[in-house]
């Protein structure tokens, strides 16, 4: 009935699946890479909240056991919990920036 137009409209109509499906496909991919990146970012946020807190903690008991002051050595201690508590948010970080993403074939 419509001849050689026909066998150009299956294959045009063929091809619009295939693309439609590698959306789709990445799509599924795109979401589960941010539902990881949500979970990351998440508990990255609970252990750095947990770290400071611990912090605060040691500057209280400090002041408590030292007349309101810090001692020297806790204070010390300190500094370098929270020091390394910015190297493991930038180490992470830098583990969650996404790729670049690659241009289209």
């Amino acid at each position: 009935m419509f001849g050689n137009n026909s066998k150009k409209l299956l294959a045009a109509i063929k091809s619009l699946q295939f693309t439609a499906n590698e959306v789709l496909d990445n799509q599924e991919k795109i979401m589960s890479a941010l539902d990881d990146l949500k979970a990351a970012v998440a508990k990255l946020s609970t252990d750095t909240s947990a770290e400071i807190a611990a912090a605060v903690a040691a500057i209280q008991a400090s002041q408590t056991a030292n007349a309101g002051a810090v001692a020297p050595a806790d204070a010390e201690a300190i500094v370098a919990q929270l020091q390394a508590l910015d190297s493991t948010i930038t180490a992470e970080t830098a583990a969650l920036t996404p790729p670049a993403p690659t241009p289209a074939a």
